[in-house]
């Protein structure tokens, strides 16, 4: 349990080095303004979508409302993706965990913090993940001489 303590305490150290607190609350404020408009855009998508039941006898005005839908659905699912990782960070925020890296431990610098509040990883570790995943995609066999 003592020991627990420690890494945590060392974790908020780190933050303070980091970022401070106010710059913390100020990004957390614009992540929830952020997040309450994202998922307005949801409930009217879901709600508007509910109400469109209309019967086309063309064809074609059919084929581009689900087209629209289609378009409208994925676009919401990306935003989606965007609510999970608000709602982690202002998580971070409240653990005292925001800018600190996952993987390493190490602090996030504020710069990157400023301009990407989601992230995660500090610049070396995303570095390494991108390396890694370009790595993991590659096929180097299709691009040899025959």
């Amino acid at each position: 349990m003592r020991r627990m303590e420690t890494v945590q305490e060392n974790r908020r150290l780190k933050l303070k080095e980091a970022m401070n607190w106010a710059s913390a609350a100020l990004i957390r404020a614009e992540l929830m303004d952020r997040l309450h408009q994202l998922r307005g855009l949801a409930f009217r998508t879901v709600t508007g979508m509910k109400g469109d039941r209309e019967n086309l006898a063309d064809l074609v005005d059919h084929a581009s409302i689900e087209e629209y839908r289609r378009i409208e659905l994925a676009i919401r699912d990306r935003e989606r993706e965007t609510i999970a990782d608000i709602e982690n960070t202002i998580a971070r925020i409240d653990s005292g965990l925001f800018g600190i890296c996952e993987a390493c431990g190490g602090s996030i610098s504020a710069g990157r913090l400023m301009a990407k509040p989601t992230t995660v990883h500090c610049v070396r570790c995303q570095e390494k993940d991108e390396k890694d995943l370009r790595g993991r995609h590659r096929h180097p066999e299709l691009f040899r001489a025959a």
